[in-house]
């Protein structure tokens, strides 16, 4: 690592924490998204998406959020100031280049979370065949894998058993795991086509086949995530957790 990429790690794990695999923010910070920037494809398909997102993390937790996503390429060193990266898509797009693959794994590995959001309502489509091939690049030692529904995502605040989005397309979460840390979650049920409001507050999209009931468990799971990403496994072993759940009642009515 040259001293460039050890000032942008540096800078990286200041934003995050003191511990390098625990991905945390300051007390004086606010939490907040950066969504991933790139040529020849559809790369902001549910804009706003995440503001709302947000709003919702504010509004359930204790977490003080930035309402706006900011937006960022891979190579610029502005990656390196959000701990949670937003990679969206509809369809195929060129492949990155050398230098953003190289950031891409140097944030990846400094701590930050990467969520990958197909939006492409295919198993298989376009967007997933090109964003694997450009994950192979960034992780090459290591693949996208199946994660159990005993994984902490699935309790990190709510109690879920799959990856609800808009759609049901799949069941599963896939994931890049590193020393027990999940660096990249990849869901392919266009979670934020859930979430997507305009600016009169009307849900942008039909969310199938489980309506408001299905949306509800996907801003439950974008929480999940968001929770996940700040505090990792500690809270693998909290067997407080489902008591708390059911003090309070969180169940879809």
């Amino acid at each position: 690592m040259n001293r460039r990429d050890a000032l942008k790690a540096l800078a990286l794990l200041a934003t995050l924490g003191v511990h390098k695999d625990s991905l945390a923010i300051g007390a004086s910070s606010k939490f907040g998204f950066a969504k991933l920037e790139y040529s020849g494809g559809d790369w902001n398909p549910r804009d706003g998406a995440l503001r709302t997102l947000l709003l919702e993390v504010e509004k359930r937790t204790s977490i003080a959020v930035e309402p706006t996503a900011t937006t960022t390429r891979a190579d610029s060193e502005d990656l390196f100031l959000s701990p949670f990266l937003v990679w969206t898509g509809t369809t195929s797009f060129d492949p990155l280049s050398d230098p953003e693959v190289e950031a891409l794994a140097l944030y990846l590995r400094a701590g930050g979370f990467l969520l990958i959001d197909s939006a492409d309502e295919t198993v298989g489509g376009a967007f997933d065949r090109t964003v694997r091939a450009e994950l192979s690049r960034i992780l090459p030692s290591t693949g996208l894998e199946p994660l159990s529904t005993d994984h902490v995502i699935y309790r990190s605040f709510f109690m879920l058993d799959q990856p609800w989005g808009r759609t049901d397309a799949t069941t599963t979460l896939e994931g890049i795991s590193q020393d027990d840390r999940l660096l990249v979650a990849y869901c392919q049920n266009d979670l934020q086509g859930a979430w997507a409001r305009d600016h009169f507050g009307t849900y942008l999209y039909d969310v199938v086949p489980g309506g408001k009931d299905q949306r509800e468990l996907s801003f439950r799971f974008g929480i999940n995530c968001v929770m996940y990403a700040l505090c990792v496994n500690y809270k693998a072993d909290q067997v407080h957790i489902p008591f708390i759940l059911k003090r309070r009642k969180w169940k879809v009515e």
